[in-house]
């Protein structure tokens, strides 16, 4: 027997087992430790996967008889024995457990010179898992008993640390593989800016490796524009206040290519860390995008065609009366030209009204939101699907007196109802009514898309599209924003995709309900800006005294143009070619205009390159420009002070714009 004072060192035990690398390896060195200090023999036991038995995993001697009574540990407490030299003998409690029965085995064990022993379990703190059982030839020493409970109680601990160890292991692996395999990129940043997490996904996006990232930092590499690098930097910077966010910015790639990215960010509270780290995820929607686009352009095309019977019906109608009235005013007495001329001029301003709606169709990217009369917007654009539609469907279009402005592009609220009225057309089918409304309404916490800037604490404006149809089904809320989706046999998809959009650009909300048929509400923010300037207002911008400079190559613009500046003040000189201006700029003691009125495409020059030529001849007065272009779509170069008027315009219009630019170049 060993030595009754032997003890192990527990610290250094614990060193011994760290270096065990699993479960097995840490039973076995455990057993040859016990066996070649406290005892003469011991073995380990685990429990199988049945959870009814237990197996060997690793012994030192340990004969079959207390082999065979350790395997027959149940509970949670263990027990230890002893084999009296009269050949009976005792089971002890010392460990809290039943006393032992079972003469016959007690007897084997003396057989096999075996004096004391006990079995231990090895728990999790709950159950059993395993058993260590040790025996030597001498007495039952109550202290050593102690001494091994706590050494078992150590191995235990340290299958413990090894499980959680191996467990980390595979949650490791586990996640690694998973980011490894993802499309997404997945990013971990903290707030001071070290990089916990950077995926490969990440770098197949950006182009950048994470060495580049951690040197030079994120938004410096892919937000390359200052101005749109510190929109986004406030956007990150508001995470952890507004619990996350999810938006689209526009990345650059390290090749210089860029792609349009949704990126999904919130905080996350980590252990060690004082304050939340940002994780974000990064998906690419750059084909996405580029589909819907062709899916927006489509569908537009589509409207068009449906819209180009209507427009040249009632375009005709309009030239009808211009040409009607001008052969009249002609022949007429001088009585009645002041009529005549008040028809003509309400007749053209209907058919720029239709031009303006067929360029609105045609450049549906650029947004720019005035103060719009909602009532007005939608009467127009009811009076321009309704012929298009059955003659069984009725559209009725209703709004209260002296409502409000809101803020929005005109164009683009007028694709989204078109999109919105043709769903209901074709939902109604050939017979069935449509309603179209319009009031101040608060925002609903019913909303299923909402800008990223919308502000609830503004006042909003509702656009209601309600129909007689069968409504929304389950399948069709589900894939409300597809593109392609459609529930009808016949149909081209819900056209959503441009409501969307326009509910994203213009600080909105959109709403979804079934009520007795389909409605679908558009929220818009209340305009601050008023319709129409008072009458004093339009007065004080509209007159002045400096020099204005035109140059249009159309004689009856220019006529046109020239007459309302100078009835409002201004000193105008009109030029009908480039050449007839150049000549001018030229001329000895000539006094350099103050403003230049320049039309932008002529017969025989672009008129940025007009400009240019003007400013190397040492004009330097800034310019209105006038096209029925838009003027994104006009080729100017930017960085110059200008203003922009598109034709047609009131005499007001221009009288404003050029009292305008020019108190902007005083100021």
């Amino acid at each position: 027997m060993k030595s009754e004072s032997s003890r192990l060192d527990l610290p250094g035990v614990m060193r011994a087992l760290q270096s065990c690398r699993s479960s097995e390896a840490l039973l076995t060195r455990a057993v040859e430790l016990v066996a070649g200090t406290l005892a003469d023999c011991a073995s380990a036991f685990r429990l199988t996967p049945d959870g009814r038995s237990f197996t060997r995993v690793a012994t030192a001697g340990l004969p079959p008889a207390i082999e065979a009574i350790s395997r027959t540990l149940t509970s949670t407490e263990g027990y230890a024995f002893e084999v009296l030299r009269t050949r009976r003998h005792r089971a002890t409690d010392l460990l809290a457990s039943p006393y032992l029965d079972g003469s016959a085995t007690l007897q084997d064990a003396a057989a096999a010179g075996i004096g004391s022993g006990a079995s231990y379990p090895l728990t999790d703190g709950e159950r059993a898992w395993g058993v260590f059982g040790v025996a030597w030839s001498g007495g039952l020493d109550p202290a050593l008993v102690e001494h091994l409970a706590e050494l078992v109680a150590l191995i235990s601990l340290m299958e413990d640390r090894l499980r959680a160890h191996e467990a980390a292991a595979r949650s490791q692996a586990l996640m690694e593989a998973t980011l490894d395999a993802v499309d997404q990129g997945v990013m971990c940043v903290t707030q001071a800016g070290d990089y916990l997490l950077y995926n490969p996904a990440m770098k197949t996006l950006s182009g950048w490796e994470l060495e580049d990232v951690e040197r030079r930092g994120w938004p410096n590499l892919v937000y390359p524009d200052p101005v749109y690098r510190a929109h986004v930097m406030a956007t990150i910077r508001s995470t952890v206040e507004r619990n996350g966010y999810t938006t689209e910015w526009t990345l650059t790639r390290r090749d210089g290519d860029t792609r349009q990215v949704q990126v999904s960010s919130r905080p996350v509270s980590l252990p060690g860390e004082e304050q939340p780290v940002l994780l974000g995820t990064f998906t690419d929607l750059t084909a996405q995008r580029a589909a819907q686009r062709s899916v927006v352009q489509e569908q537009n095309l589509r409207t068009l065609g449906r819209l180009v019977g209507s427009v040249a019906h009632d375009f005709n109608n309009t030239l009808a009366a211009i040409c009607g009235h001008a052969e009249l005013l002609v022949s007429d007495d001088a009585d009645e030209e002041r009529h005549r001329a008040g028809v003509i001029l309400e007749a053209a301003r209907r058919g720029a009204a239709l031009t303006d709606r067929m360029l609105a169709l045609a450049n549906p990217g650029q947004v720019r939101p005035v103060a719009l009369d909602l009532d007005e917007e939608l009467r127009a654009v009811c009076e321009l699907v309704s012929t298009t539609m059955p003659e069984g469907v009725r559209l009725r279009v209703g709004a209260p007196q002296h409502l409000p402005p809101a803020d929005a592009d005109p164009g683009q609220l007028q694709q989204a109802l078109l999109n919105l009225l043709a769903n209901a057309s074709e939902a109604v089918g050939a017979d069935g009514e449509i309603r179209v409304t319009v009031d101040e309404a608060p925002l609903p916490d019913t909303l299923i898309l909402r800008a990223l800037d919308l502000d609830p604490t503004e006042r909003h404006l509702r656009i209601t599209v309600r129909d007689d149809g069968p409504g929304f089904s389950d399948r069709a809320r589900e894939h409300l924003f597809e593109d392609f989706f459609t529930e009808k046999p016949a149909g081209h998809g819900m056209g959503l995709t441009i409501v969307r959009g326009f509910v994203t650009t213009h600080r909105g909300g959109l709403a979804i309900r079934n009520d007795r048929g389909a409605v679908v509400e558009l929220y818009l923010p209340m305009s601050q800006r008023s319709l129409v300037p008072d009458a004093e207002e339009r007065g004080q911008q509209s007159r002045g005294s400096e020099r204005l400079w035109i140059l249009d190559d159309e004689v009856a613009l220019l006529e046109y143009v020239s007459i309302v500046l100078s009835r409002r003040g201004y000193a105008v000189r009109a030029f009908n070619t480039v050449g007839e201006l150049v000549e001018a700029v030229g001329a000895p003691d000539v006094d350099l205009p103050q403003l230049l009125v320049l039309n932008i495409v002529l017969p025989t020059h672009h008129g940025g390159e007009v400009l240019r030529d003007l400013r190397r001849r040492g004009v330097t007065a800034p310019v209105l420009w006038m096209s029925g272009y838009t003027l994104e779509t006009a080729g100017l170069e930017e960085g110059e002070p200008a203003g922009f008027l598109h034709k047609p315009f009131t005499g007001d219009e221009l009288a404003r714009s050029v009292r305008e630019l020019l108190d902007r170049r005083v100021g």
